[in-house]
């Protein structure tokens, strides 16, 4: 299984510090890049990575053990094989659009 993770800029840092903490090799969260209308200001980031059981029961537990900050992550599961298309459905779902600068967006 595949995880998706949309974080909103607010909790950005705290996410980036903790996914460090949870065995990450680097931030979570690079560069945001998106926003409800496509264009900066970015509001949110977004990452998918395979987690293992184990991994997932951790993200679980630190999102638990965090109220204040959990809301402010949109985390998904999904089949990358069975469904491909399922972050960019997650976006439509939140309605946000990625930023591409110079670009139009899809």
């Amino acid at each position: 299984m595949h995880s998706l993770f949309i974080i909103s800029a607010t909790v950005r840092d705290w996410f980036n510090e903790q996914a460090l903490t949870l065995g990450n090799n680097g931030p979570a969260i690079g560069t945001l890049s998106l926003s409800a209308s496509g264009t900066a200001p970015a509001t949110h980031g977004w990452c998918a990575v395979s987690l293992s059981v184990e991994q997932e029961g951790a993200v679980a537990a630190l999102l638990a053990a965090n109220p204040d900050k959990a809301p402010a992550i949109n985390w998904t599961r999904y089949d990358l094989n069975q469904d491909p298309s399922w972050p960019q459905k997650q976006l439509v779902a939140l309605g946000l659009k990625i930023i591409l600068s110079g670009f139009p967006n899809p």
